[in-house]
């Protein structure tokens, strides 16, 4: 008889993993979730991709393989929405996540990416006893305090921030400077759970700009080693 896989699900509602890069405010951290997906996979796990339903024409279940399904909650307008209004949709995406997991059950582990997703499976994980690993990838109190402007919504997002790192069994931060910062406006929490580990960056397309010209625009597209002068 096969051993059954380990289960984990990554679940992320401001990003689809499989939007193509680019789109809408899409940047890199939809990519990110696909390739820990794949990684995982590759290394003998079972995953589950779970995200809020952004399209229409999206499917709300797809089978993407032996290992791997992806599963889009229908939660408010199905657009891409800006993070704040998906946050304003808190308690209907604990009701509904909370619904998907018991289906999908069992689970191993869940990881969430950014305080939205964090918050709505914090209290499922406690109950359920599953571990629990969340990745920052930003700290609302940094934006206030470099003066951006602040949303309604912001003063629960702190609430539920503090409380997502107090309750999670490991938090990914993606480099030093993001660790202090999480110290400092953290303090109460447990330092001994939160890791660093670095986004992937491939060395043949990218590295350091350099710092020294004056002209923005150039050292921004020094960052490709190819530079600007393949499009001329």
């Amino acid at each position: 008889m096969n051993e059954r896989r380990k289960h984990i699900i990554l679940i992320c509602f401001i990003a689809d993993p499989f939007d193509p890069i680019g789109t809408e405010r899409i940047g890199g951290g939809h990519q990110y979730i696909l390739d820990l997906g794949r990684y995982l996979i590759q290394n003998k796990f079972s995953v589950t991709f779970v995200t809020r339903k952004n399209h229409p024409d999206k499917l709300i279940m797809e089978e993407l393989g032996p290992f791997s399904t992806i599963y889009r909650i229908e939660c408010g307008q199905q657009s891409e929405l800006q993070p704040d209004a998906v946050g304003k949709m808190m308690e209907k995406l604990k009701y509904k996540t909370r619904q998907l997991l018991d289906k999908i059950s069992p689970i191993d582990v869940i990881h969430s990416h950014y305080w939205i997703s964090g918050f709505a499976v914090m209290d499922y994980c406690k109950e359920k006893t599953i571990r629990h690993v969340h990745t920052v990838l930003s700290i609302g109190k940094i934006k206030f305090h470099l003066g951006e402007p602040i949303s309604d919504i912001d003063d629960f997002r702190y609430s539920c921030e503090e409380q997502i790192y107090k309750e999670a069994k490991a938090i990914i931060v993606i480099c030093p400077n993001e660790r202090k910062a999480f110290q400092h406006y953290f303090p109460n929490i447990d330092q001994n759970k939160v890791y660093i580990i670095p986004n992937g960056i491939d060395t043949k397309i990218f590295y350091p700009r350099d710092s020294t010209s004056g002209n923005y625009f150039l050292r921004s597209t020094n960052r490709f080693k190819k530079g600007i002068s393949s499009f001329h």
